[in-house]
């Protein structure tokens, strides 16, 4: 498998709601990238590899280019989310994708909402939620998108990934996003 290297750089967007969609009514919005108080200095953005992590998910960004023989000359991009320890992703929030900035590639539509069927989720079970019902509740998220590339040694593509985690333990949920900026000059044949 060839990667991309990438940077990702991870911020919540703060998405408050009334309700999860988990079956939950608290939500703990996630105060990452929040801008501060005035007079507090603000950080800036931290660059990271190929693996965003946060306390509750980590969010992995995998690029294939495609190979001499193959007929369909699209190169593929896959964003797997994984939620950690007892956090599970939720469901019932509209996660989706969408190009914020593209240079000499092109996906095949703009914004992928969450019906599209480029999303799957993953690593699902049956369990049993705090009024006894039971819920369906999934630890990892695919999205798989094809990339047309016109010029693979100027191609970037920058984006973003919102989804929201909850926890079954102690009800709360966070409401996240991924951003990343993908090079594709980078990709090596293997």
């Amino acid at each position: 498998m060839k990667l991309a290297a990438l940077t990702l750089l991870a911020s919540a967007l703060g998405f408050a709601a009334g309700t999860s969609g988990c079956g939950r009514s608290d939500v703990n919005a996630s105060p990452l990238g929040a801008g501060g108080t005035p007079g507090e200095e603000k950080k800036p953005d931290k660059v990271l590899g190929l693996t965003d992590k946060g306390d509750e998910w980590k969010a992995e960004v995998t690029v294939k280019k495609p190979k001499a023989t193959d007929k369909d000359k699209s190169w593929t991009m896959e964003v797997v989310l994984t939620s950690s320890g007892n956090w599970h992703v939720n469901d019932a929030y509209p996660y989706g994708f969408a190009a914020t900035k593209v240079q000499d590639v092109k996906l095949e539509k703009e914004k992928y909402p969450k019906d599209d069927p480029a999303w799957k989720l993953d690593k699902c079970e049956v369990v049993k939620d705090k009024e006894g019902k039971e819920v369906k509740e999934c630890k990892e998220l695919h999205f798989l998108a094809k990339l047309l590339v016109d010029k693979p040694e100027t191609a970037e593509l920058t984006g973003s990934l919102k989804f929201g985690v909850c926890s079954g333990v102690d009800g709360k949920c966070k409401f996240d996003s991924a951003k990343f900026k993908v090079a594709l000059a980078t990709i090596k044949n293997s």
